[in-house]
């Protein structure tokens, strides 16, 4: 059983390229104890999203203050501002709904009644597919839901950001994030994300308001402190603390960055003194996050697991030097 409401706004295309099928939205499940926003663009060319922000909670009180509209992107601004897993939702479960969306949505067929439910704003089908894809993730009792999506041109949707972010010697011309209106002078600044083998935590797992290190780059660098310049690298700082304000999936990667989008992960922080930053991390590799770190399944640190099997072998070396003198 549902409890649906969705809108399809007119379809806004400009020029001969494929729009873009763009689908944001809030759901809720009573009875699977979770409650998410998404923002979703998909382009026919694509077998993965162009971009996906994901809230979810384990209380629909988390996504008070968060609504729909007709607004895509203002939408985007407010998940991304609370994109992650909360409360009682483990990083698997968030895992596995962003799984879920990319599973329904690039099945065979799938996309493609999506983009035709959108081009001819086809509300029942959109609802229907909408109903569909949610119960993916809600398997029992009532979904509630409230979607809006539309067929937009890059170039809408583009020129519906407004002003937008500069960022040194990137072109964000294909950027799908912004910060809110009232901060879009806002520059970003290329950094280096310190990684640590072993004991951090996966890029996507990170959540807004974590602690990472960077390593500033370039120009910027002239605005630290002489003694938070690298000694090792050219125009670079010794690792700085940096506050993460938000994570992409399959970014788009600026033109000299030498990588497929699916590999990598963008974090973009915050760095003390008013400073943003804009980093690539390898998917496979860790982040280094204060006061966090991942454990082995048994709930410990792979270097405590060797400090315990170096003392138990040096415990029982001891034990047969004194048995020898002993027993003989």
């Amino acid at each position: 059983m549902s409890q649906g409401k969705t809108n399809v706004l007119p379809p806004n295309i400009s020029g001969s390229e494929p729009p873009l099928s763009v689908i944001w939205g809030t759901f809720e499940g009573k009875s699977e104890h979770i409650a998410g926003a998404v923002y979703l663009e998909m382009e026919t060319t694509r077998d993965d999203f162009r971009t996906v922000n994901l809230a979810l909670y384990d209380s629909p009180n988390g996504l008070s203050g968060i609504t729909t509209g007709s607004d895509p992107l203002a939408f985007q601004q407010q998940v991304k501002a609370r994109q992650g897993h909360h409360g009682d939702i483990t990083a698997s479960g968030y895992k596995l709904a962003q799984d879920s969306f990319k599973e329904f949505l690039f099945k065979k067929g799938t996309r493609s009644e999506i983009e035709k439910a959108l081009k001819e704003q086809d509300t029942k089908a959109f609802d229907e597919l909408i109903d569909q894809m949610l119960s993916n993730i809600i398997r029992k009792g009532r979904k509630d839901f409230t979607f809006a999506g539309q067929a937009v041109s890059k170039k809408a949707l583009s020129r519906s950001m407004g002003k937008k972010p500069k960022e040194e010697g990137v072109d964000l011309a294909s950027d799908s994030g912004q910060r809110s209106e009232a901060e879009t002078d806002v520059t970003y600044h290329r950094v280096s994300i310190v990684t640590i083998p072993l004991k951090g935590v996966d890029p996507t797992d990170l959540l807004n308001g974590d602690e990472i290190y960077v390593r500033a780059l370039g120009s910027i660098v002239k605005k630290f402190p002489e003694e938070l310049h690298s000694e090792k690298y050219d125009e670079a700082t010794k690792p700085i603390e940096a506050r993460v304000e938000g994570v992409e999936l399959n970014p788009n990667l600026p033109a000299d960055f030498d990588g497929q989008a699916e590999d990598y992960v963008e974090i973009k922080m915050e760095v003390p003194g008013g400073i943003y930053g804009r980093g690539f991390v390898f998917k496979e590799e860790t982040v280094r996050v204060k006061n966090r770190q991942n454990k082995e399944e048994s709930g410990m640190d792979p270097y405590m697991i060797a400090g315990l099997f170096f003392g138990i072998g040096a415990i029982l070396t001891i034990l047969a030097i004194v048995a020898y003198y002993l027993f003989g």
